[in-house]
């Protein structure tokens, strides 16, 4: 059975990260000015991926309402001498006197699963470099500034890291900023801030499904999916389902799923669309893997990517699902 009209699969760059095998100047601190630099780099005309649609970042609040692109949301996990203070407990001056690296727990597990995975040199290559590193947290609006200087085109996938309605508020007021300039779309967990966000802005919006304990919230259905205003949907890859792949197909929604780290999770994951498509002659339309090597990822949808483990099947795989962007 072929796809009439195939659908397309895009790469996001997880918390900007690329993950170069052969640069290391590419790989450093989440959400930083430099990872930034990195995702221009490798987006930019020069080196233009195609299948890299663009990035994600995460936002937070300090004490004095300034919007920052950082993800954990305590600065205890992202210094090396464990400096325990929650970010909005922190005014942005106190925030940017910080030496800010990579959490360690985060990047030591996966460089620890990556053991056992085909590719293990180049990934666990890659997270030490990024451990090596340190940046200053950058102000949200002045990255969004500086992206518009540059012209970026591509997708900004914003997450809203804090539950709460001054972060919310602040949320709007950056992307009503540059909802023009920059082309944003918006997720987090918390379905009504985001639905408001998507009232004041018109921006694309969408959930984040993981587990439970996660979600502090009962598990996407397919009702949901039918009822609610997202445009897409943001799912922990071992969530994925065939129940929820009907719902996103059947109302038009996008897909991004996460996190993709290797070969064998992007194997895994084509395998399950796959299936999907040979039960059902379907995918949703747009479908996106979030991912903190998507240079790697690139890399195995090639046809020439034959030293990998999985990178034959990716390929054939790919090439039986999706057109090229």
């Amino acid at each position: 059975m072929e796809i009439i009209s195939k659908p397309k699969l895009f790469f996001i760059a997880h918390r900007m990260n690329v993950g170069s095998p052969v640069n290391s100047e590419y790989n450093h601190v989440d959400n930083g000015m430099e990872a930034l630099e990195a995702v221009l780099n490798v987006t930019g005309s020069k080196n233009n991926i195609e299948l890299i649609k663009g990035f994600e970042c995460d936002v937070r609040l300090t004490s004095d309402n300034e919007l920052v692109v950082l993800h954990d949301g305590n600065a205890k996990t992202m210094t090396k001498n464990k400096y325990d203070k929650n970010i909005g407990d922190m005014k942005y001056k106190e925030l940017q006197s910080l030496e800010i690296a990579n959490a360690g727990f985060y990047y030591g597990g996966i460089k620890k699963r990556a053991l056992i995975l085909p590719d293990s040199k180049r990934i666990r290559s890659i997270i030490t470099q990024k451990l090596q590193k340190t940046t200053v947290v950058p102000k949200a609006f002045e990255m969004f500034e500086y992206l518009a200087s540059k012209g970026y085109s591509k997708e900004i996938v914003l997450e809203l890291k804090e539950a709460s309605n001054k972060n919310r508020d602040a949320t709007i007021e950056l992307v009503n900023a540059y909802k023009n300039k920059l082309n944003i779309v918006v997720k987090s967990y918390d379905a009504e801030r985001t639905v408001f966000i998507g009232e004041k802005t018109g921006v694309k919006i969408g959930l984040l499904e993981a587990i439970r304990f996660i979600n502090k919230r009962d598990p996407i259905d397919a009702k949901f999916i039918r009822t609610m205003p997202f445009d897409f949907y943001s799912i922990l890859w071992t969530k994925v389902n065939n129940k929820l792949l009907s719902a996103i197909v059947e109302n038009g929604k996008d897909l991004y799923i996460w996190t993709i780290d290797s070969a064998a999770h992007f194997f895994a994951v084509l395998s399950l669309l796959e299936r999907f498509y040979d039960k059902f002659g379907s995918l949703p339309k747009n479908t996106h893997l979030i991912s903190n090597i998507p240079i790697l990822l690139d890399e195995y949808v090639g046809k020439n990517s034959n030293k990998n483990l999985f990178a034959n099947g990716i390929n054939k795989k790919y090439s039986k699902l999706f057109i090229a962007p």
